[in-house]
């Protein structure tokens, strides 16, 4: 099923939950159900996970989940700036729309493409090598999008979501800047990785060096330099952490079907597995999100690791029918 299918299957739902269904709206669902059997499928597990979402007790989801902004922002974009629907769905048909938009379209507006560049996107579980025309590679991960503009005075790629990991070919009159939300890296002749993450970015580096710095030109983030073997991360403002170690082979491991972790988030595993598994994750516990993991998973085998997270942490992992899987702290979910 591709993602084309899927997201149509999320916006006809979305307009029958919205009660925008006229007479000719219909007709067209009807027609587009029966141009192809997938589309019955897919259709049906959309409508299985409003049922699911709508059943779950919103107090229980994280912040991030519910934030109307990313969900209005991607409508007035969709819509050339009207809005599909009025803003007196405040309650649940809202709160729907916002998490499905966060799980399914995980696409900043500002980073849309703009004229005369180049966009790279992949589907769950898949990955895809870039060669551009400077020579450069470009490893786009699981559920990621890119676009790139090579220009005559620098070469200009902004990741739009998830994950992607960069071989630079050198060229000292045209610099190879990688812009992900407000973070920007300048390649200084080198490997790295850079990944979106819930809030923020990170970039770690596998050879050579990268110059960090703020992406908003408004930005007071001095810049700073890492080599290979360092990794550091920013928040939604564009202010960095601290620099910290990281081994340069474990820097795009994922290259190789290979999750690896070294005190990261347990947020940051699940946002990982949701690039790579049909069903949505869903962590619905701020506590356990905060949960530090280190460990290696195979990226083939998301249940596996689903079921030793379950296993090792203070957590419980239910599968419930249909395509969606919740993740809460064992007390949280003891009331359930």
């Amino acid at each position: 099923m591709t993602d084309a299918i899927r997201n149509a299957a999320h916006d006809w739902q979305t307009r029958i939950e919205a009660g925008e269904m006229t007479p000719a709206n219909r007709q067209a669902f009807e027609a587009w159900l029966a141009a192809d059997p997938r589309h019955r499928a897919a259709y049906d597990r959309a409508a299985s996970l409003w049922r699911q979402v709508g059943a779950l007790d919103g107090t229980a989801l994280p912040p991030r989940s519910l934030q109307p902004l990313a969900r209005e922002r991607f409508i007035a974009w969709r819509n050339g700036g009207r809005p599909r629907w009025p803003l007196r769905f405040a309650g649940g048909v809202a709160v729907l729309a916002a998490i499905l938009l966060v799980v399914l379209l995980p696409i900043d507006p500002r980073t849309l493409l703009s004229p005369g560049a180049q966009g790279f996107e992949t589907r769950i579980a898949e990955t895809r090598e870039i060669r551009l025309a400077d020579g450069s590679r470009v490893t786009l991960g699981a559920r990621s999008g890119l676009s790139v503009e090579l220009e005559e005075t620098e070469r200009r790629i902004r990741l739009r979501f998830g994950e992607a990991f960069f071989q630079v070919a050198s060229d000292p009159a045209r610099p190879f800047i990688v812009e992900s939300d407000s973070l920007r890296v300048e390649a200084l002749g080198t490997a790295f990785d850079v990944r979106r993450l819930g809030v923020g970015s990170r970039v770690a580096v596998a050879e050579g060096t990268v110059a960090v710095s703020s992406a908003d030109p408004n930005g007071d983030v001095a810049p700073m330099r890492l080599s290979a073997g360092q990794q550091i991360a920013s928040d939604d403002r564009g202010s960095l952490g601290a620099a910290t170690a990281i081994a340069p082979d474990a820097v795009g491991a994922w290259r190789r079907d290979r999750l690896v972790y070294s005190g990261a988030p347990l947020s940051n595993v699940v946002a990982d597995a949701n690039r790579y598994h049909d069903d949505w994750i869903l962590l619905r516990d701020e506590k356990a999100a905060q949960l530090e993991i280190t460990a290696v998973f195979d990226a083939r085998d998301i249940d596996g690791m689903l079921a030793a997270l379950g296993e090792a942490l203070p957590i419980v992992v239910r599968d419930r029918p249909g395509p969606i899987i919740t993740i809460g702290g064992r007390a949280e979910t003891a009331v359930d």
